[in-house]
């Protein structure tokens, strides 16, 4: 064989061998992505549903809202840190009208927690759903560890955690 010939030969080799690693790059990155997608369908997604109630805030309710946030413990550019604990805290965005309940850990003791605190401040459980209170898991592994953790206080109608 001349000098050319093996040239030849090695450069067919090698192109297949490049070939061959691209396919299994791109077999590894689509096996990667469809992974991905199932393990994200297993998190709790915090979504915001506009409350499903067609009844409007009464007076009484509204003057409980501007009673709460007419005092903070702090005001970033509207948004009102009405309550703060270990595990959660409360935030009232003046300019969507919506009550915050950002919880840190024990997404179901927060919860119970967050609502009592709203009704020590004079609502009622079902004024939760009208005056819009919703609730975010703050990290990644609490949405993890509870897929179906929904958005909304116990007792109001809406799917949550519909995407």
């Amino acid at each position: 064989m001349t000098l050319t010939k093996n040239r030849k030969i090695f450069q067919i080799a090698i192109g297949t061998v490049v070939l061959i690693v691209l396919v299994i790059l791109i077999s590894i990155i689509f096996a990667l992505r469809s992974s991905k997608k199932d393990e994200t369908s297993k998190i709790a997604p915090n979504k915001i549903v506009p409350p499903q109630t067609s009844q409007p805030i009464t007076q009484s309710v509204q003057s409980l809202i501007d009673k709460l946030i007419a005092s903070p413990l702090k005001n970033t550019n509207g948004d009102l840190l009405l309550y703060e604990s270990n595990n959660f805290y409360i935030e009232y965005i003046t300019s969507a009208k919506v009550f915050f309940v950002k919880i840190k850990r024990d997404p179901d003791k927060s919860k119970r927690e967050s609502q009592k605190w709203f009704i020590s401040k004079g609502f009622k459980q079902e004024d939760l759903c009208t005056i819009s209170v919703r609730y975010i898991l703050t990290n990644l592994d609490l949405r993890k560890e509870n897929p179906t953790f929904s958005s909304l206080p116990d007792g109001c109608a809406g799917e949550p955690l519909s995407k």
